[in-house]
């Protein structure tokens, strides 16, 4: 059986005024998956948006401090846990992935 990978599908849409973020459909033609998994699995309920925000605003941080500091010491510490936070078993990994290249 062939999987697919969700990020063909999905894109994520922040609000920073509701301390939100939303599972959406990477384009109009995937919006029926993106209907179909909150009805199903409940992707954008309440308690995942805040939590995703939660985690979205640390991986944040650590994108713009990486940028902004000199100390190669402390850059390689916060590089690491950048790598940590995009690795498959880390919570949000998608998302994670997702705002990495979003956010260069």
């Amino acid at each position: 059986m062939k999987t697919s990978k969700p990020a063909k599908y999905f894109a994520y849409m922040v609000d920073d005024t509701k301390e939100e973020v939303w599972l959406v459909a990477k384009a109009p033609e995937f919006e029926p998956h993106a209907k179909a998994a909150e009805a199903y699995f409940g992707i954008n309920r309440i308690e995942l948006l805040n939590y995703r925000y939660t985690v979205y605003k640390v991986f944040r941080t650590y994108r713009k401090t990486l940028k902004a500091i000199d100390d190669t010491d402390l850059k390689a510490e916060i590089q690491d846990q950048i790598d940590s936070m995009l690795q498959p078993q880390y919570i949000f990994a998608g998302m994670n992935r997702y705002f990495n290249k979003a956010l260069d």
